[in-house]
Order: C-alpha cells, then sequence, then structure tokens
C-alpha cells in the first residue's frame, strides 16, 4: 500500500498567560534541556511521510520563534514555514487563520499544540495514518476543535 504523505500546522500563537511571566513563548520552554519546539520537530523528522511544517505564530512572538527554527536546521531535515498571525482571539482563530493558507498548500495535514510534549513520533501514526488508510474523506484535517467557517 502506498504511504500518503501530509503536512503538520504547529500552533504557537499563544500569548503564554496561563503559563506565567516569561521572556520565551511556551513552544520554546525547554525540557531536559531542549527547547520543546526543537524537540517536536526531531520527532517529526523520524517521519519519512510529512512535507512540510508551518507554525503559526503571533507578531509578539515571531522572532524568537524565526531564530529558533533557524538553528533548527543544525539538527533536522524538517522544511518549516512560520505563518504570522494577529494573536489575541483564541487557538481556534488562530488554526482558522492559518489553514486559509495552508489549505492552498496542501491536501492533508495534522494540527498540533506547540505546548505538547512529544516522546515519540508514534502519535502521529496513532492519530493520522489509521484515518488515511481507512478513510474515503477527500481532504481530511485532524484537530482536536471544531472548525466554524464564522466563528467570531
Amino acid at each position: 500500500m502506498e504511504q500518503n504523505t501530509y503536512d503538520v500546522m504547529i500552533v504557537a500563537a499563544g500569548n503564554g498567560t496561563r503559563m506565567g511571566p516569561s521572556s520565551i513563548p511556551k513552544v520554546l520552554t525547554p525540557i531536559n534541556g531542549v527547547p520543546n519546539l526543537i524537540n517536536t520537530l526531531k520527532k517529526i523528522d523520524e517521519l519519512k511521510f510529512v512535507n512540510n511544517v508551518y507554525i503559526v505564530v503571533n507578531k509578539r512572538n515571531f522572532h524568537q520563534i524565526e531564530l529558533a527554527v533557524s538553528m533548527a536546521k543544525n539538527v533536522t531535515s524538517v522544511v518549516v514555514q512560520l505563518i504570522e498571525i494577529e494573536s489575541g482571539r483564541g487557538d481556534g482563530h488562530a488554526v482558522l487563520e492559518a489553514s486559509k493558507q495552508i489549505n492552498k498548500l496542501t491536501d492533508w495535514f495534522f494540527v498540533m499544540w506547540g505546548d505538547a510534549y512529544l516522546t515519540s513520533h508514534e502519535i502521529f501514526n496513532d492519530c493520522v495514518m489509521e484515518k488515511f488508510n481507512n478513510s474515503q474523506i477527500k481532504n481530511p484535517m485532524f484537530i482536536p476543535v471544531v472548525n466554524e467557517k464564522e466563528p467570531y
């Protein structure tokens, strides 16, 4: 059976207010000495069926995340594109705005939150590949929120 490919959207557009005052975005919080974004990109790099990674960021954190992505090129071969959006309207809004751009570029994409810590790349297999192999859905987007046309 042919292996389907897809893209990944990492939502990192929040302000991190629930985490408390910090000089870095949540997605760059070090876990075991490694920024979580770098860990995530390494796990995605273990997958041979991911085409591109889109990181959704807000204007305030854009440059910090852009710098981290440029440093990640030393440890991963994942192709990353940043999508800058206006922030402050919630994760659902961030996904909606970014998906408008991504839908023009890809047929399949997986959405995950930037502050999720991955211990393995198997989550992608568990969540996505089973759906691909058993689904007749033409353009799936895997995301754990409701996607409404006019949510705000």
